[in-house]
């Protein structure tokens, strides 16, 4: 039996079961559940340049993981971590844990009094349509809410996400050119 191999073996035997026969219980075992795995991605980007002075290059680097960090957060993109790496003629970034899309971007703008949007029949006044108008959705999308002692109009506007590649061939451009360097540089074409 296993028990008696067990012993042999030096090995300590099984617990007994509920039943006492000895055997392993054959109920299955609640296993815990899995963690949701969330695609990500990694990205690099690297950047061809004229020669950078050797003195200059730790400033560079830590501004850029630096602006990068700050363009991503701003542009609604999780990440787990970026590198920055660069040589004389060549700064790299290395981000990881990108998602592969975008967060979703929700934005809410406050209008004018509902006293002021409203007739008292209720219909939109020109304060109310010219707000949705420029705040880009429709008067009967509009919501009344009481922020202090009044109610005001609101719009809420959803952006859906993009994907990361889109994101990514917008934003570098924008991190590059507000690099802080000691010698002046042009990035891009040279307009």
């Amino acid at each position: 039996t296993l028990r008696g191999r067990a012993l042999d073996t030096g090995i300590p035997a099984p617990a007994k079961s509920r039943e006492g026969d000895g055997r392993m219980s054959r109920k299955k075992r609640k296993r815990p559940p899995r963690p949701v795995r969330v695609a990500t991605v990694e990205a690099l980007v690297e950047v061809l340049a004229e020669e950078i002075p050797a003195r200059f290059l730790p400033r560079i680097l830590v501004d850029l993981q630096k602006k990068t960090a700050e363009a991503l957060e701003s542009a609604s993109v999780p990440f787990q971590k970026i590198i920055t790496l660069g040589t004389a003629r060549r700064l790299t970034v290395m981000m990881e844990g990108l998602p592969s899309t975008q967060k979703e971007r929700r934005f809410v703008k406050r209008g004018p009094p509902v006293d002021l949007s409203y007739s008292p029949d209720g219909i939109p006044s020109l304060a109310a349509v010219g707000f949705a108008k420029t705040a880009g959705v429709r008067v009967t999308e509009l919501v009344k809410r009481k922020e202090g002692n009044r109610e005001y109009v609101f719009a809420e506007t959803i952006i859906p996400g993009k994907k990361i590649r889109d994101v990514l061939q917008t934003l570098v451009p924008d991190v590059l050119s507000k690099l802080e360097l000691p010698v002046s540089m042009r990035w891009g074409v040279g307009e």
